[in-house]
């Protein structure tokens, strides 16, 4: 069952990575979809990449009581690939699914993975609290977009999920 999670690494990484050597680093993931031409692709990226890597984080919780854990997190990442105007009349239903899955996320690293991988963490508090010691006059929101704290934040819930799937068992 490893090869789909792979599938969904390759996937994903090739997207946000095709997206930053094009257009820059962006504030958020799900900025990018407002950049790129065919505005599908950000959709189905998003919801090939949860269901090939729902089979391995299932697995992981299998026959433990809190296997709805994996479940619910790759629902919270289908309802950003539903929902993808962040900015428009999507935007709760969006942040809703964004914040579902990187909070379940995480918490299934904690469960069933190596909660040490969470220091990854530590890098993203230590780059905001230096953006706002640097920036005292930006607000908390105008620090979080001037240094891409939600982008980072996303990757490190996609790298504490992968790292724990692929390499960490």
């Amino acid at each position: 069952m490893i090869i789909p999670a792979v599938c969904s690494l390759v996937l994903l990484g090739t997207y946000t990575i095709w997206f930053c050597v094009k257009y820059g680093i962006p504030e958020s993931l799900s900025q990018s979809y407002y950049y790129i031409p065919w505005k599908p692709l950000w959709t189905l990226v998003l919801m090939a990449a949860g269901f090939l890597v729902l089979p391995e984080c299932m697995d992981r919780a299998s026959n433990a009581p809190t296997q709805i854990i994996p479940f619910v997190g790759i629902f919270g990442l289908l309802l950003v690939a539903a929902a993808p105007r962040v900015r428009d009349y999507e935007r709760t239903t969006h942040i809703i699914g964004a914040s579902v899955a990187g909070i379940f996320s995480q918490l299934w690293v904690i469960l069933y993975g190596k909660p040490w991988t969470l220091c990854v963490w530590f890098i993203i508090l230590g780059l905001f609290l230096i953006g706002h010691i640097q920036n005292r006059e930006l607000t908390f929101g105008e620090v979080l977009d001037k240094y891409k704290i939600v982008f980072w934040g996303e990757v490190a819930c996609f790298f504490t999920l992968y790292i724990n799937l692929l390499c960490l068992k």
